[in-house]
């Protein structure tokens, strides 16, 4: 903000001859020059993973054993620019309580929990619009019930698609042998049903955004209902296997970061909107904050006050918890 002193003459004629010239001063406030204020607005982020049990590879008659991992594949769509898929976590223990039948297992070694044959976690296919690299690392235990994959430069649009061996529990045993022996090597959509799903998604002027769902057996086309670059529950996909598939699709809603607004007050001599060298700050200022509402257009006070510092600075501070939007500062006019 800025009080700027101008002079402006004035002449007086009596009987055609110049009696003087009276300088006359006065104040005009303008506002200090900042940077384009940008209301921000994201679409809401719709996010994805299908499992898929794959020992109908092995067998047309979609049975067979565990020599190859299950496949999950991943895609999202929406989000402000330059949104990152950047972890996920699928959880296998559905009620929270531990090994239970009826709760998948992942089989990553051999020689622990699980039976006939594991795989870890290995990446299939990443496909990216223009070609980018995609990182993604895993961590998952032999045996347990929980997998995190942290990925980097996952955008949307993008698909993953990586395999990692899944079990399902039919008997809870201490005995590890009975516990392996008891475990099903083949987990249907329905079985992997109720798994639970979180992604966290991080963009700029944001806050972390986070999602959860859970599996379900009968998940229709993702991308139809949410945009997806996913396989339809039925269809002529290849990974199109009702009986062995399952997803966890839901969508969610971005929330910008709040904002500060600051500035300074000063005389401006010269009136060139810049603070130079000998132009006295105003300090014990009052500065008010409005606000634009978008459905009348009018600014309406936010009821929020700052005072100008020794410097002449003044600041409305993320703690008031603002959000992007159209805003103007109001002074109140010092007296003298």
């Amino acid at each position: 903000m800025i009080w700027k002193e101008k002079r402006s003459g004035s002449k007086h004629r009596r009987n055609s001859s110049t009696v003087g010239t009276h300088a006359v001063r006065r104040r005009i406030m303008t506002p200090e020059r900042l940077e384009a204020r940008q209301l921000l607005a994201a679409d809401p982020i719709h996010v994805g993973v299908v499992y898929l049990e794959t020992d109908y590879l092995e067998s047309d008659q979609d049975v067979g054993g565990d020599s190859r991992g299950d496949r999950f594949i991943v895609s999202f769509t929406g989000g402000a620019p330059d949104t990152q898929l950047t972890q996920l976590r699928i959880n296998t223990d559905k009620d929270g309580d531990g090994y239970s039948v009826g709760d998948p297992i992942y089989d990553t070694l051999p020689g622990g929990r699980g039976t006939d044959g594991s795989a870890g976690f290995q990446i299939v296919r990443v496909q990216t619009a223009d070609g980018r690299n995609v990182d993604a690392v895993a961590e998952v235990d032999d045996g347990s019930q929980e997998l995190v994959l942290r990925l980097s430069n996952f955008r949307a649009g993008d698909r993953l698609e990586f395999t990692l061996d899944v079990d399902e529990i039919l008997r809870n045993s201490l005995d590890l042998a009975i516990f392996n022996d008891r475990l099903d090597v083949i987990t249907s959509g329905q079985e992997f049903q109720d798994s639970i799903l979180g992604a966290t998604f991080e963009a700029p002027h944001y806050e972390t955004t986070l999602a959860d769902t859970i599996f379900e057996n009968d998940y229709g086309t993702p991308s139809q209902s949410h945009g997806l670059d996913l396989p339809p529950d039925y269809g002529d996909d290849v990974y199109s296997r009702p009986d062995r598939s399952a997803a966890a699709i839901t969508s969610v809603q971005q929330v910008p970061k709040p904002i500060s607004i600051a500035g300074h007050v000063w005389i401006d001599n010269d009136l060139d909107l810049i603070r130079e060298l000998g132009e006295p700050i105003l300090q014990d200022i009052e500065i008010s904050l409005w606000s634009l509402n978008e459905t009348t257009q009018r600014y309406e006070d936010t009821g929020h006050r700052a005072t100008t510092d020794s410097t002449g600075r003044y600041e409305f501070p993320k703690s008031l918890a603002l959000l992007p939007g159209q805003y103007r500062v109001v002074q109140t006019q010092p007296s003298g």
